[in-house]
């Protein structure tokens, strides 16, 4: 296969308990692009199985992309809060800066998604300056530093209360700026100092230090189930009602965010046709 000079470079955290919903994100992904576009996934991990690679190679088999094993030394996250059903591996994407210097941005992506539209129109997005591009948090419980479930460190920090939370399961990142600005470091130390307040683990920290440093994307690249769960109308949300009809019609970017997740067998969320079919593709590739 003849491939462009430069991927999609797309970046994620996984074990081998992650790789099934791992190959739907990958394989949607690679499916959602035109056919002169490929995308290189760089997989942070502590290490997969045998098999776990042989399953994601399977899944992605004959599709325009590529996948690369990255194996993380975890010394630089010593101590930071690991709690519910998160594991350490949340907190890779931190490190993205150190392990891809070969690249001057790139797209991070959980690996709970299904992706239906090209992400190509993400990647080729203008930072103008700033650090990360992420999706503003709909919810009004988590969707400004003062929410509910906002940031509740803003005042010691002289954050104004009013601004915007973003959610970090699809970001844009700024690498050269990152390496720049010792990022990564700054966030640690945010989530060291201020661990008895982080609700949100890694996100708090990037909410915190990067607070002005990000922009928007269209709501349409991280449509959360968490949110639309509790969504009955545009009312509910910090949406207007176009956006938030046209999203629930067609988003781009479905983000399982909602627990239990949908390949546990018990989910009963929204999208839930979406990741079915989804899922059907990779499932033969998973059969024991």
């Amino acid at each position: 296969m003849t491939l462009p000079l430069e991927p999609i470079v797309v970046v994620t955290a996984a074990n081998d308990d992650y790789v099934l919903p791992l190959a739907v994100m990958m394989r949607t992904v690679s499916q959602s692009l035109s056919p002169d576009a490929y995308v290189s996934f760089r997989l942070l991990t502590l290490g997969l199985s045998s098999e776990s690679r042989r399953r994601l190679e399977r899944s992605v088999a004959g599709l325009r992309t590529e996948f690369q094993e990255i194996r993380v030394n975890p010394s630089r996250l010593a101590d930071l809060k690991v709690t519910g059903h998160v594991s350490l591996e949340t907190y890779f994407r931190l490190l993205t800066p150190y392990y891809l210097r070969d690249v001057e941005r790139v797209l991070y992506l959980d690996v709970d998604l299904v992706v239906r539209h090209s992400v190509l129109e993400i990647y080729q997005e203008h930072f103008e300056g700033a650090h990360l591009l992420a999706v503003p948090h709909a919810s009004k419980r988590s969707g400004f530093f003062n929410s509910e479930r906002g940031v509740p460190s803003y005042v010691a920090l002289g954050i104004p209360g009013n601004r915007r939370t973003f959610n970090a399961g699809v970001m844009l990142l700024n690498l050269e700026v990152w390496r720049q600005t010792n990022t990564t470091a700054l966030i640690c130390q945010y989530l060291r100092e201020y661990d008895e307040t982080v609700l949100w683990w890694d996100q708090d920290g990037l909410n915190a230090v990067l607070h002005d440093k990000w922009r928007p994307l269209h709501p349409k690249w991280n449509v959360m189930t968490s949110h639309f769960a509790a969504f009955e109308t545009s009312e509910d949300s910090l949406l207007d009602a176009t956006t938030f009809n046209a999203i629930r019609q067609d988003p781009a970017i479905i983000h399982y965010s909602f627990v239990p997740k949908p390949w546990s067998g018990h989910y009963r969320g929204p999208f839930q046709e979406q990741w079915e079919e989804a899922y059907a593709e990779v499932a033969p590739y998973f059969v024991a």
